[in-house]
């Protein structure tokens, strides 16, 4: 999913987009105008139909420059609802399971708060992958430096256990000596001898993974949280030697 912060902007002045941004974020429509009414909704409801307004308002007068979209977009639609709320007499609320006064009210909770848990999931994992493509793009340009790209590591990642092994060790042994590590990076080369002296593992085995042991390294000598996930392997390796001394 783009960022949501520019799919506004397109949204401004593109109706399918608009109505793109309505499907995919209808939940957050729904869980905002259940917390401040404190009942069951639908796309049916009058309270949805407040929120949709408010939801195009938003749209309409976000500014990139002065926040996220979604912060604002909270914002417009409790103000719209309370609005409404209040011409109707009725107070607004927040509701949670302890309000329910019966079976009824307790199910159109749970269902509200799950559209609500399921919507939060969803931009976690939105969230998610967007802090993903950044990583990727971040190590990108440094790997460029090096004369590859990120996209050639899937080629040349060892298959082999045995491989497999002995390009974590390569790794950990550049990340362990900052004195190799410091020369990879200012040389944009891979210290293959002194990793083959330090390690023991064969050159032909470092020379042929080399792009991926780069890779490795430099994915924790930076801030790459989540690509560093992908390589658990090299973070358990590394804290067993440091524990060992």
């Amino acid at each position: 999913m783009a960022d949501i912060n520019q799919r506004v902007l397109c949204a401004k002045s593109d109706d399918k987009e608009f109505s793109a941004l309505v499907r995919d974020y209808q939940n957050l429509l729904l869980s905002e105008a259940h917390k401040y009414t404190g009942k069951y909704i639908t796309v049916s409801d009058d309270e949805y139909s407040i929120a949709l307004a408010a939801f195009h308002e938003a749209v309409i007068s976000f500014d990139e420059t002065k926040g996220q979209f979604l912060s604002f977009v909270r914002v417009i639609i409790s103000r719209g609802l309370i609005d409404y709320l209040r011409k109707q007499g009725r107070d607004p609320e927040t509701v949670s399971l302890d309000s329910a006064t019966d079976e009824d009210s307790a199910q159109q909770s749970i269902v509200n708060q799950t559209q609500f848990h399921l919507y939060e999931e969803k931009e976690a994992e939105a969230a998610r992958q967007s802090e993903i493509r950044y990583e990727i793009e971040e190590m990108q340009n440094i790997l460029r430096n090096y004369g590859f790209s990120f996209y050639d590591l899937s080629k040349v990642s060892p298959k082999a256990e045995k491989t497999k092994t002995a390009c974590t060790e390569a790794i950990v042994t550049l990340l362990l000596d900052h004195s190799l590590s410091e020369k990879m990076q200012q040389s944009r080369m891979l210290p293959i001898a002194e990793i083959e002296r330090k390690s023991n593992i064969p050159r032909k085995t470092l020379d042929r993974h080399r792009k991926y042991i780069i890779a490795g390294a430099e994915i924790f000598l930076g801030e790459f949280p989540h690509l560093a996930g992908y390589l658990s392997n090299v973070r358990r390796a590394k804290w067993e030697k440091e524990a060992k001394g």
